[in-house]
């Protein structure tokens, strides 16, 4: 399996990341996964982190965010954060499971055709959507500066 430029350099922000934590926490983190990361980081991409600045000031990939995210959320939380990012996951999953219901019922599959030739005579803006795992991240950062 070969893993892209994008994803290395997301590696190599988390490991430099988690490196900056406190060694009770880093040492949370099972050492086959630190292994995994610092094995198939990019070594030439230089990353700092600069602990003066708040988290949500960091220039960090979004891809990184998620990696930290599922590391924060399978490690780090208490049990009561790990509930609550638990719980905010389903409730984005069962929505994300909705639209795709909406969307490809079959029932509606000839309704969506009449709209969409509708739509191609109509010029509109579109809407950009945030993704799924920003949300979560955001989610993340909101219950970690709550708890601190």
């Amino acid at each position: 399996m070969s893993i892209n430029v994008e994803t290395k350099k997301a590696y190599t922000e988390v490991v430099k990341v988690l490196n900056s934590l406190p060694d009770n926490d880093y040492r949370k983190i099972p050492e086959d996964v630190m292994l995994t990361l610092e094995k198939n980081m990019d070594t030439e991409y230089e990353y700092y982190v600069d602990l003066r600045k708040p988290l949500t000031e960091w220039k960090i990939s979004e891809k990184a965010q998620t990696i930290l995210a599922i590391i924060f959320r399978d490690y780090l939380a208490t049990k009561k954060q790990k509930e609550k990012i638990l719980d905010f996951e389903k409730v984005k999953i069962n929505e994300l499971e909705e639209e795709k219901r909406k969307k490809y019922n079959p029932d509606n599959i000839f309704e969506k055709r009449k709209i969409q030739e509708e739509k191609e005579e109509v010029v509109s803006l579109v809407e950009q959507k945030e993704s799924f795992w920003k949300k979560i991240i955001k989610k993340v950062l909101f219950i970690i500066k709550k708890d601190i």
